[in-house]
């Protein structure tokens, strides 16, 4: 059975002085100092209430090439190929980090998303998770404008936003749901 529960912010704080001219502050929150799953909704049916007990695969980054790098395998609690960073940046948009490396990243304009070995701050690894209101998932939408969407092949694509449960994604801590970002 999952339990629902929210993540604290950690707030971090830091003064960058140029030059000794001005001081620009810069805030960014991270969500966890341990790895979150992010469980695929596709093939339950969107009828009713979601069992989420069901729930029991994760997006995985096998590190292979840039478009074929993910998969959705079996969750192992604790796996770093299977545990995800949020670090929410000034603007609401999120990077979101392998525990292997990397970011998530919409390829500009292929189709695909993968882990880039580089983390950056363009808008390709931006991402916004935008909660669905009946139940505890999340679209996952970069600044490219796409979705995370699982194909019916079973692989990860950066695929124009629609809201079907190939596009939602239940976020956990250890199995436990995430219901607050």
């Amino acid at each position: 059975m999952y339990i629902e529960r929210s993540i604290l912010k950690r707030k971090f704080n830091m003064k960058i002085n140029l030059k000794s001219l001005f001081c620009i502050s810069l805030a960014f929150s991270s969500y966890n100092s341990m790895g979150l799953e992010l469980r695929p909704m596709a093939g339950f049916e969107d009828t009713g209430p979601i069992d989420y007990s069901q729930a029991v695969s994760c997006l995985d980054y096998i590190g292979a090439n840039r478009n074929d790098d993910l998969a959705i395998r079996n969750c192992i609690i604790d796996k770093p190929s299977q545990e995800w960073f949020f670090t929410e940046w000034f603007d609401g948009s999120y990077r979101i980090e392998n525990g292997e490396g990397g970011c998530l990243d919409d390829l500009y304009g292929s189709k695909y998303v993968g882990v880039w070995g580089k983390c950056h701050t363009k808008s390709n690894q931006k991402w916004r998770l935008i909660k669905n209101d009946a139940s505890s998932t999340y679209l996952i939408k970069s600044e490219e404008g796409n979705c995370l969407d699982l194909g019916d092949n079973g692989k990860l694509y950066a695929w124009k936003c629609h809201g079907k449960l190939n596009q939602k994604w239940l976020i956990t801590d250890g199995g436990y749901i995430i219901t607050d970002f």
